[in-house]
């Protein structure tokens, strides 16, 4: 009778075992952007993007993995190119809807000006940035609407958010216009250690972070179930959980 009940539990768990096993697997394209996205050498990434698209994943019936700290306009010709399946956290434009399709879970977030505690910099209007040289991060949606603002500064476009604060840090620029929710953490260091701030002159912009499916990805196909388990993570409050705790022990996710 023993070894009847030990032979069904192994049954079950070798079922387990080989659904697990094939479950369709896509590749997410990681850039550093934390907190939605910390990716540090030989560690696994972690971060809320990682947790949502986990939990789109657990709901659809697909596994994420993952490229290792890869710049992000790289990971914008992956997409293109078809070499890679998704984006986290990505703003819909034109020219990026002619090889990706978007799937929006939430607002964009305030951007401002990051600077050296250091310096004193006050920014709190556009005539502030005169004679400045701000960071912007190559590849980056919000580009193009923010550049007409900056008549009155110099800038300077880097691949990475790592790149843009190394050079804050060894000033080398002075200013990094970036989303206001980096703060709390960097790869590097913790924010609060560079000694940075960021300006009161806050900038908002009307768009969407969406999951990004590249056109030529196998993924395309669950565009439906993708775009319901984004409504239902939504509906019950999993996604907004994750954003603002930054995990997803305090909320249950119902499969």
């Amino acid at each position: 009778m023993e070894i009847k009940r030990l032979l069904l539990i192994s049954g079950l768990v070798f079922s387990s075992l080989s659904a697990y096993a094939e479950l369709p697997a896509f590749e997410v394209c990681l850039d550093p952007f934390p907190p939605r996205q910390i990716v540090i050498d030989g560690k696994e990434p972690k971060g809320q993007n990682i947790e949502i698209i986990e939990a789109i994943g657990k709901q659809v019936g697909f596994l994420p993995s993952y490229t290792v700290n890869t710049p992000f306009k790289r990971c914008l010709l992956k997409m293109e190119s078809g070499d890679t399946d998704f984006m986290v956290g990505l703003v819909k434009n034109d020219d990026r809807s002619r090889y990706m399709a978007f799937i929006p879970y939430m607002q964009e977030t305030t951007k401002r000006f990051f600077s050296l505690k250091k310096r004193q910099i006050t920014i709190t209007k556009n005539e502030d940035l005169k004679g400045l040289k701000v960071a912007l991060i190559e590849g980056f949606a919000f580009n193009k609407q923010v550049t007409p603002l900056l008549n009155h500064a110099d800038y300077v476009y880097v691949e990475s958010l790592d790149k843009a604060f190394y050079l804050l840090t060894s000033g080398r620029v002075d200013l990094v216009f970036a989303s206001e929710y980096i703060a709390p953490e960097f790869p590097t260091a913790p924010i609060t250690q560079l000694q940075l701030i960021y300006s009161d002159y806050a900038l908002k912009f009307d768009n969407y972070a969406s999951i990004a499916i590249s056109k030529k990805s196998e993924a395309m196909m669950h565009i439906p179930a993708i775009k319901n388990a984004v409504e239902k993570l939504n509906h019950e409050g999993v996604i907004e959980t994750i954003i603002k705790t930054g995990s997803l022990q305090k909320h249950s996710v119902q499969h």
